[in-house]
């Protein structure tokens, strides 16, 4: 009986893994048909570039996971987009304030803040604030938050299908307007 049990649980794991993997076979495909109908040589063409992307984020995807490939979610545009796991994206400012965006281990999006030199907030415990982001990282006048948290969907857990109930995936565009929060808090500071 034990032994019958585990094997229907195995079979049922291994149902689950394909699924997830066809469901992502499927949607790779799908951009590729589409770039395809308009020509390859149509450089310019969205369908073309959208194939593309996805072509380099599979190649980013094969150097950092080996045989792992993120399925099917709401971060693909995303990931296609933003395909360089390690890259730091900075976003420009001309505030005195530098943003920062780089995704985790999980691959969803960690944002940072650096402040100015003396500014007031480095002196600050937030234990009793409430700033618009949860801070989980510190470092001389670094802020900064991540999206791991048990409400965030994020691409690395799903193929385990360790967060079915997460709320919701957080876009390179959510995270930017996080960051212009933070840094209006900070403000508020001075």
């Amino acid at each position: 009986m034990k032994n019958e049990l585990k094997g229907k649980y195995a079979f049922n794991t291994n149902m689950s893994s394909n699924i997830i993997r066809l469901r992502r076979d499927i949607a790779d495909k799908k951009l590729e048909l589409r770039a395809l109908e308009v020509g390859m040589s149509h450089k310019n063409n969205p369908h073309v570039q959208a194939w593309t992307r996805r072509k380099i984020r599979r190649e980013f995807e094969m150097k950092m996971f080996k045989k792992i490939r993120i399925p099917v979610g709401p971060w693909d545009h995303d990931l296609d987009m933003y395909p360089d796991f390690k890259k730091i994206y900075e976003i420009p400012r001309t505030d005195g304030y530098k943003t920062y965006l780089q995704r985790g281990p999980a691959l969803s999006w960690n944002g940072y803040v650096e402040v100015p030199n003396g500014h007031p907030v480095l002196d600050t415990e937030f234990d009793d604030e409430d700033p618009p982001q949860e801070i989980t990282f510190r470092s001389k006048n670094k802020f900064g938050f991540d999206h791991s948290h048990i409400t965030d969907l994020t691409p690395m857990l799903s193929i385990y299908d360790l967060n079915p109930k997460a709320l919701k995936y957080s876009t390179y565009e959510d995270v930017v307007k996080e960051l212009d929060e933070l840094v209006k808090y900070f403000k508020s500071y001075v």
